[in-house]
């Protein structure tokens, strides 16, 4: 890590600016929260005022002299929506447009099943089916590496409280998509093994984790730190990790025809970038024509 005054502002800056996204999504967790809530069960927990007294509607039943009964027609409907999605889960398949590869095509079709059970996929899109019918978002993140014994291509759910996203997208396609992160909470341990490559991290990283407030008072922000809950972890003793790519918005050259890079946040970009930390993998299905084209930088 190069931990100049020109890359300490611009990460700050690249955090300030996830901080937004995040903040924008706030409703949406709160909403998803409630709908949850509703398809387990706890229908009577929303919060109302009377007589200046804020109680949940159980307990200004309750004390009306009634029972809240429930009815849960919504879990109801949600399992037997998932029963007709398990019950008509195809496999992938693999079509060649040219017959001449027919034999390539078996083969890829032959690999994604292998994947599929790897992964074991249909418990996973069960899994999404759910939360899909429950919040209306699902977010895979597809990554390449090691876990156990296994070097393999992997896809894990992504729970939509952790994830961000750029909220000027217009496109119902996501070509428009400037940002989308992930939030990550993990031990001192593994965020040492991750990001320190030398003693120097490693202190660095012990005197940012190290304060009861992380990253919010490490860096100055105090009592005006963006977003609650998006520097701090809510488990006592997990570090919080923000993990982004920032894709800047470019313009032709008029002389060559060519792209650009427009100036980013904390200062211009040179080339198109893309932000992570230091062995981020994932969203490659949200961008994978685009991220070709980016260089991977790291944010301090």
């Amino acid at each position: 890590m190069t931990h100049t005054h020109d890359t300490r502002r611009r990460g700050l800056a690249l955090l300030d600016e996830a901080s937004r996204y995040y903040s924008a999504m706030e409703r949406f967790r709160l909403e998803r929260d409630r709908n949850k809530r509703y398809n387990y069960g706890d229908q009577w927990s929303d919060r109302i005022t009377i007589d200046g007294r804020t109680i949940t509607e159980e307990q200004y039943i309750k004390e009306q002299g009634n029972i809240p009964l429930k009815n849960n027609l919504i879990r109801r409907l949600v399992r037997n929506v998932i029963g007709v999605y398990n019950s008509r889960a195809n496999e992938p398949l693999c079509i060649a447009r040219d017959r001449g590869e027919s034999t390539g095509a078996r083969t890829l079709t032959t690999l994604l099943h292998y994947n599929m059970q790897v992964n074991r996929m249909q418990a996973l899109m069960t899994r999404a089916m759910e939360e899909f019918l429950i919040s209306g978002m699902v977010i895979h993140r597809k990554s390449y590496g090691r876990r156990g014994n296994r070097t393999d291509c992997w896809t894990d759910n992504v729970p939509p409280n952790n994830f961000f996203i750029d909220n000027r997208m217009r496109d119902c396609r996501g070509w428009d998509c400037t940002c989308l992160g992930e939030l990550h909470d993990i031990s001192p341990d593994e965020l040492e093994r991750e990001f320190a490559r030398n003693d120097s991290d490693l202190r660095r990283l012990r005197a940012i984790y190290g304060t009861p407030g992380g990253i919010a008072d490490s860096h100055g922000f105090g009592s005006a730190a963006p977003a609650s809950g998006f520097l701090t972890s809510g488990v006592p003793g997990l570090c919080r990790v923000e993990e982004l790519t920032m894709l800047p918005m470019q313009c032709p050259e008029m002389d060559t025809g060519s792209l650009r890079a427009l100036g980013g946040a904390g200062g211009s970009v040179a080339e198109p970038k893309v932000w992570l930390p230091r062995g981020a993998t994932g969203y490659e299905g949200l961008l994978s024509d685009q991220l070709k084209r980016f260089t991977v930088m790291y944010i301090d």
